[in-house]
């Protein structure tokens, strides 16, 4: 069921990158509809592909926002080469990446994270934990040895509440 609704979030991301609206006028006398085409603009298909190599392992700060209200949390995360990750409040799970999005998913929940690889410096983008709850967040690279994790609202990173 997880891989099903990761499989269903990264497909509508694709879309949601890949749609463009059509102008149905013409022969089929119906002018003013429009539906979703699979093309993806030239232009659209440069800003997708470019410096696609961004590296996301190491290690990140990850702020993140429940309600998306603009009071963050932040916690330290680690991205490993392997596929996997780990928090500094001890959370676990699998990544991916592709096309400038960068996907994770905690272990033994079904919360999931889903961004925007905007440069080697910055991942944003939104999360859901399935029951209603979402939010959204920013990864920045952890630059800070002293950094210290803080929470604030009612809910951790994995949108547990506390």
């Amino acid at each position: 069921m997880k891989q099903i609704q990761t499989t269903v979030v990264a497909l509508l991301l694709v879309l949601a990158f890949s749609c463009s609206k059509d102008n149905n006028s013409g022969a089929s006398g119906q002018s003013g509809q429009s539906s979703a085409s699979s093309s993806i603009s030239s232009d659209a298909q440069e800003s997708i592909d470019q410096d696609v190599d961004v590296p996301v392992t190491g290690n990140w700060i990850l702020y993140y926002d429940w309600l998306c209200s603009g009071l963050y949390s932040a916690v330290a995360l680690d991205v490993y080469a392997n596929g996997t990750w780990h928090t500094g409040s001890g959370y676990t799970g699998e990544w991916v990446e592709g096309r400038r999005i960068f996907m994770r998913k905690y272990d033994g929940f079904e919360t999931v994270y889903s961004g925007i690889i905007r440069s080697e410096k910055k991942i944003s983008g939104i999360m859901t934990t399935w029951d209603g709850t979402h939010g959204c967040f920013y990864m920045v690279p952890a630059t800070d040895p002293k950094f210290k994790a803080e929470i604030n609202g009612s809910r951790d990173e994995s949108g547990k509440t506390r």
